[in-house]
């Protein structure tokens, strides 16, 4: 519904989000597989934000991309396997938003105050509006803006396969997990039988807020033949083979998309 009364009111900006496949992909499916590329005028919808990535017209984004591409042109990362790379590009894409997980807090304030100072949907606001520069200013990012800059990062400098994967983190025993209608037009999805001990659960947001349920975005990435996630909010230093995360206040938490699909199973599927 947001979306429908957001376009009507905006023919041109339909047209855009249409115009670009990955735009159109995500808007759709709320994920970018390997192969789609998360290229200049790519745009997403949040519920408050619509991000533009486009360099054309975004000098910080520009200046961070170049920065980037220097830094693993140097000498010292000559040597770097795809891994190292893609570990260095998580750190960046971290320091560039404000930091790790400990600075959560101060992250999202400085984020709902820039959010706040932009022009609302339908303008757009470009990413590097978000990204910090060295000695300057801090960055504010949360797990949207760092898992979409990272695999835009990926595509450009062509470092590895890149996904974007959009779900929740939730307690380990959970297998399967529905998210009720919503006015905005949100959907439950179909989801297999659960296996025996396992725990199904309809969200309602507010409900699942309380058991350790998080709204989340990351990413997989392929290296060597085989896949990873990268966690650039949780854990940016660290390739996972597993769709398990370790937290300090709620133990073990297991990445899954609506519908019950593991965070790195879930692919097979698209």
């Amino acid at each position: 519904k947001g979306a429908n009364e957001l376009f009507e009111k905006s023919p041109e900006l339909f047209r855009k989000f249409q115009e670009h496949p990955s735009s159109r992909r995500f808007f759709n499916d709320q994920i970018l597989n390997f192969d789609d590329k998360l290229e200049d005028g790519f745009r997403a919808r949040f519920s408050r934000e619509i991000l533009l990535f486009d360099r054309s017209v975004d000098s910080a984004l520009c200046e961070f991309v170049d920065r980037i591409r220097a830094c693993l042109s140097s000498r010292e990362a000559q040597g770097f396997t795809v891994a190292k790379r893609v570990q260095m590009l998580a750190k960046e894409v971290e320091t560039a938003f404000g930091g790790p997980p400990t600075e959560s807090v101060k992250i999202e304030a400085r984020l709902k105050r820039r959010i706040d100072a932009a022009a609302p949907p339908p303008e757009d606001l470009p990413i590097g509006a978000l990204i910090g520069r060295p000695r300057e200013k801090k960055g504010a990012g949360i797990c949207r803006h760092r898992s979409l800059l990272f695999k835009f990062l990926c595509d450009t400098l062509e470092i590895t396969k890149c996904a974007v994967l959009n779900g929740v983190v939730a307690p380990e025993k959970v297998e399967i997990i529905k998210r009720r209608p919503e006015e905005d037009g949100g959907v439950v999805e179909d989801s297999p039988r659960p296996r025996v001990g396992r725990e199904v659960v309809d969200m309602d947001g507010q409900a699942a807020c309380g058991r350790g349920f998080q709204d989340h975005m990351w990413n997989v990435v392929k290296i060597d033949g085989k896949t990873y996630i990268m966690d650039c909010m949780n854990s940016a230093d660290r390739l996972s083979s597993r769709d398990r995360i370790l937290t300090q206040s709620q133990g073990i938490l297991a990445y899954k998309r609506i519908g019950g699909r593991a965070g790195l199973e879930s692919l097979a599927s698209f």
